[in-house]
C-alpha cells in the first residue's frame, strides 16, 4: 500500500542448514525489477554522520521507534527484527571467544578493530546503553544495514561476488531503493547482492574484503574471496574451480583492474611477514586450537564462538598458504612441453616449447636504496628529527634522536650489571638460545629494597625479594637470533620504571611530549634487545594508525668495538643522486648508536636491525627498548591487544587505562610518580589457583598465564601497590651505585 514492490518470481527459502535466502521460482530476464522499497519505509534518522564506523543517530532513532511498539509506522518490520536470532559476530563473542580470536590475529592480521563494535563504538562513541535489546539494535544496523539505513526485504538477500552476483542496486537518498537482475537468472538459482563490490559501495572494493565481512556480518564469504592485508600492502582474490574444487589465487594489481595500480604490490618483505604469521598460526593450532576440547576452560568458550572462529581460522590459513605458494612463481618464466598426438613418439628435438607467464607471479626483489642522514648535535633532553644529509628533508615525522640525560645510560648499565643481565643474555644467546617464537622465565634479585610496611597492614605485603623477567625470541622472519628480555609482571615492571626515572628519564619524556604536543605519556613496557648475528634486516613498524601517540625509544647499552651501523630507518624520498626524478621510493638510512643519543621511532616508522655477525668475537649488541604511549579512548584497544611482549597481558586494557598520563603530563608536574590508578585483577576460571600451584603460570605462558592473571600474580593487588603513594616510598630506593 506504500508503493513498494516484490517480484512474485522470487521465493524465500532455506539456503543452507543455518541460513535462508531468496531464490528465483521462475526464470527472470536481465533488467527485470526484483524489489523496490519506498524511502518512507526505510529506517533511518537521515541526519547521521559516520562516527568511526558506526551511525549513532540512526541507532538511537531505531530504538525510539522500537519502544513505540505497534504505534510505530515501522512496527511490522521492527517486529520481524526483534524476532530475528541475536547477531553473532566477533564483537558479540564471549570474553573467552574474543581473547582467542585476538590471539589468532596478533597485531597485524585483518580485520582491524575486530571486536570493538559494542565496547568501543556503541558504548563510547554513541554513549549507548548496554541493555541487550539496545545492543542488538546497534549490531543489527551494522550486520543488516546499508550505512545508516535498515531496508525491509533487502536484508533477506545473501552476499556473493563473482559469477554468482546477479543483481544491481540503484540507491539514492530520499528515493526508492530498487534492485534489478543484472543478468538472466534461471529458476532455482539463488539471488545474490554484493556487500562490498556494489555500484554504491564507493571504495569498499579496494579496502573491504573477506576479513571485514566476517567482522561486520559474522560469516566467511563463499568463493570468490577478497583478502586485503593492508599493513603488508598485499591483496588478492581466491577463486574455486567448479569442476575440480581447486582453489587458486589472482593478485589484485593493475593487470586485473587498472584502478588497483599503485594500491597494492606483491613484495618480498610483505610475503615474508605473511609467511611468519602462517608459521605462528600453525603452531597456535597445534598448541591451542586442536586440544581445545580437552582444555579445562573449554566449558567457558561457547561452541558457537569456537565454530565461528575455526571457520575464519581455516579460511585465513588457506589464504596465507596460497599467497606464499603463489609468490614463489611470481615473475618466473614457466616452460611446459606440449605433447602433440602422433602415432610415433616424438624425438626430443620435436617437442614444442611454449613459454607463458602466469598471473601468480613471484615478487621481484626490490632494489634497496640507502642515503646518509644528517648529523645533529643535540643537548640532553633535546629532540631533533632525523633528516637526509643531502636535502635536509625530514626522513619520517616520527623518527628522531634525543639527547640522553647524563645519568641515564650509567644508571641502566649499573642496574643490568648488578643483576648480571648482560652476562645472562650473552650466555643464553650463545649457549642456549630460545627457539623462534618461544621463551623462558628468569628469576632475578630485586635491587630495590622496599621500606617496612605500615603497622597493622593486612594482608601483609607479599615477598618482593625478586623480579621475574622473560626472554623470548621472535619468529623466523627476523632472520637473526635477536632475543627480547623484559619484565614479566607488574612488580618487575615497576622496578624497571623506578630505575629509569632515577636516571633522569623524565627529560626524555618532556622532549617527546612537548615536541609532539601530547596530553600525557605512560611507560608501557621496557626491556633489553640483544643479538649476536642478523642475516638480513627485518624492516617493520611497531605500531600503525595510533594517532601519532605511541613510540619506541631505543637506548644504546653495548656495541662491539668497530661494529658497523646497527639500525636502519626508512623514509620516502626521491632516488639518491636523481634529484629531478619526481617518483618517491623507500630509502633507508644507516644509523650508528651513540651513548650520547637515543633513537625514537613512532607511528608507522619503518625500521629494523642491520645485518651483523659478532660471533667471531663472542660479543653481542644490546639496547634498551622503552615503549611509550599517550593513551586515548581511540588508540587504547589497538595498543592493549599488542601481543609482542609478555607483559602487559594482551587485552588487559583496564590496567593500561589505569596508567594513562602517569609519567608525564602536559601543563602538569609529575616529578614524583604516584603510580597507576586503582585496578582490580581477577581470574577467568575457578581452576586457576590449582593450575598456578602446579607451575602452569610459567610452563603455559600463553594460556594459563593469560587466563589466570590473579593466581599467577601478574599484577599487584592495590593493598600492596598503594595507588597515589610516591613510588620511592612503595618500591624503595636502589642499593646499586652509579
Amino acid at each position: 500500500k506504500e508503493g513498494g514492490y516484490f517480484n512474485p518470481k522470487q521465493e524465500f527459502r532455506r539456503a543452507s542448514l543455518h541460513h535462508f535466502g531468496v531464490f528465483a521460482s521462475q526464470d527472470i530476464p536481465k533488467g527485470e525489477m526484483l524489489v523496490s522499497v519506498p524511502w518512507k519505509c526505510i529506517l533511518t534518522a537521515d541526519t547521521d554522520e559516520l562516527d568511526n564506523g558506526i551511525y549513532c543517530d540512526s541507532t538511537h532513532y531505531i530504538i525510539e521507534e522500537m519502544n513505540k511498539g505497534n504505534d510505530s509506522f515501522y512496527a511490522p518490520y521492527l517486529e520481524y527484527l526483534q524476532a530475528a536470532p541475536p547477531v553473532h559476530f566477533a564483537s558479540t563473542f564471549s570474553k573467552q571467544g574474543k581473547r582467542l580470536f585476538k590471539q589468532i590475529l596478533g597485531n597485524a592480521l585483518p580485520p582491524k578493530q575486530a571486536t570493538a563494535w559494542v565496547s568501543k563504538y556503541w558504548k563510547k562513541e554513541c554513549e549507548g546503553s548496554l541493555d541487550p535489546n539496545h545492543v542488538q539494535v546497534a549490531m543489527q544496523l551494522i550486520s543488516r544495514g546499508d550505512d545508516d539505513t535498515l531496508t525491509p526485504l533487502y536484508d533477506m538477500y545473501n552476499h556473493r561476488n563473482g559469477d554468482w552476483l546477479n543483481t544491481e542496486c540503484r540507491h539514492k537518498r530520499n528515493k526508492d531503493h530498487a534492485m534489478y537482475a543484472s543478468r538472466d537468472i534461471k529458476a532455482g538459482e539463488e539471488i545474490f547482492l554484493s556487500y562490498n563490490q556494489c555500484e554504491h559501495c564507493r571504495n569498499r572494493k579496494f579496502t573491504y574484503g573477506t576479513p571485514e565481512l566476517y567482522r561486520d556480518y559474522g560469516f566467511v564469504e563463499q568463493y570468490p574471496q577478497r583478502w586485503i592485508f593492508h599493513e603488508q600492502e598485499i591483496a588478492f582474490d581466491l577463486y574455486e574451480d567448479e569442476e575440480s574444487g581447486e582453489v587458486y589465487l589472482v593478485w589484485l594489481d593493475d593487470d586485473v583492474d587498472e584502478e588497483f595500480d599503485d594500491l597494492y604490490e606483491v613484495s618480498e618483505w610483505g610475503i615474508e611477514i605473511l609467511q611468519g604469521h602462517l608459521e605462528r598460526l600453525k603452531k597456535l593450532f597445534k598448541k591451542v586450537l586442536r586440544p581445545l576440547k580437552s582444555n579445562p576452560f573449554q566449558e567457558e568458550l561457547p561452541q558457537q564462538d569456537l565454530d565461528s572462529i575455526m571457520a575464519y581460522f581455516n579460511a585465513l590459513t588457506l589464504a596465507l598458504e596460497l599467497a606464499v605458494e603463489a609468490s614463489e612463481e611470481y615473475g618466473d618464466i614457466v616452460e611446459r612441453r606440449i605433447q602433440i598426438e602422433r602415432e610415433e613418439p616424438l624425438d626430443e628435438d620435436e617437442v614444442e616449447i611454449e613459454t607463458k607467464r602466469p598471473k601468480q607471479n613471484k615478487p621481484k626483489k626490490k632494489k634497496k636504496y640507502f642515503a646518509r642522514h644528517a648529523s645533529a648535535e643535540v643537548a640532553p633532553g633535546e629532540l631533533a628529527l632525523l633528516r637526509w644529509y643531502d636535502t635536509n628533508e625530514v626522513i619520517d615525522p616520527y623518527a628522531a634522536q634525543i639527547g640522553l640525560p647524563t645519568k641515564l645510560v650509567p644508571t641502566i648499565k649499573a642496574f643490568v650489571n648488578e643483576l648480571g643481565i648482560l652476562d645472562l643474555v650473552k650466555d643464553f644467546l650463545y649457549n642456549d638460545p630460545c627457539k623462534p617464537k618461544n621463551g623462558r622465565f628468569y628469576h632475578l634479585p630485586n635491587p630495590f629494597r622496599r621500606p617496612n610496611p605500615p603497622e597493622n597492614q593486612f594482608p601483609p605485603p607479599t615477598d618482593d625479594s625478586e623480579m621475574v623477567w622473560y626472554a623470548q625470541r621472535p619468529g623466523g622472519e627476523w632472520h637473526s637470533d635477536m632475543h627480547w628480555f623484559a619484565p614479566s609482571d607488574e612488580r618487575s615492571h615497576e622496578i624497571t620504571i623506578r630505575m629509569l626515572m632515577e636516571g633522569g628519564f623524565d627529560e626524555v619524556l618532556e622532549a617527546i611530549g612537548t615536541h609532539y604536543d601530547l596530553d600525557g605519556l605512560t611507560i608501557q613496557s621496557a626491556g633489553i634487545l640483544a643479538v649476536t648475528h642478523c642475516e638480513e634486516g627485518y624492516l617493520h613498524t611497531d605500531f600503525k594508525q595510533v594517532e601519532g601517540k605511541v613510540f619506541n625509544f631505543l637506548i644504546p647499552l653495548h656495541s662491539p668495538e668497530g661494529a658497523d651501523a646497527e639500525l636502519q630507518v626508512v623514509g620516502e624520498r626521491r632516488k639518491p643522486k636523481q634529484p629531478d626524478n619526481e617518483k618517491l621510493v623507500r630509502v633507508a638510512t644507516k644509523y650508528t648508536y651513540n651513548e650520547t643519543y637515543g633513537v625514537l621511532v613512532g607511528d608507522g616508522t619503518w625500521h629494523g636491525t642491520r645485518e651483523c655477525d659478532h660471533r667471531p668475537t663472542g660479543d653481542i649488541r644490546a639496547v634498551m627498548s622503552v615503549y611509550l604511549a599517550d593513551l586515548t579512548e581511540d588508540n587504547l584497544e589497538r595498543i592493549a591487544y599488542d601481543d609482542t611482549a609478555i607483559f602487559p597481558i594482551p587485552g588487559e586494557d583496564n590496567w593500561l587505562w589505569a596508567q594513562r598520563g602517569r609519567h608525564w603530563m602536559k601543563d602538569a608536574c609529575v616529578a614524583n610518580d604516584l603510580g597507576r590508578r586503582e585496578f582490580e585483577t581477577y581470574d577467568d576460571s575457578d581452576q586457576c589457583p590449582a593450575l598456578a600451584a602446579e607451575g602452569y603460570c610459567e610452563s603455559q605462558e600463553k594460556t594459563t598465564r593469560r587466563l589466570c592473571p590473579k593466581s599467577c600474580r601478574i599484577f599487584m593487588n592495590d593493598w600492596e601497590y598503594l595507588p597515589g603513594v610516591e613510588r620511592s616510598k612503595v618500591i624503595g630506593n636502589t642499593d646499586i651505585s652509579v
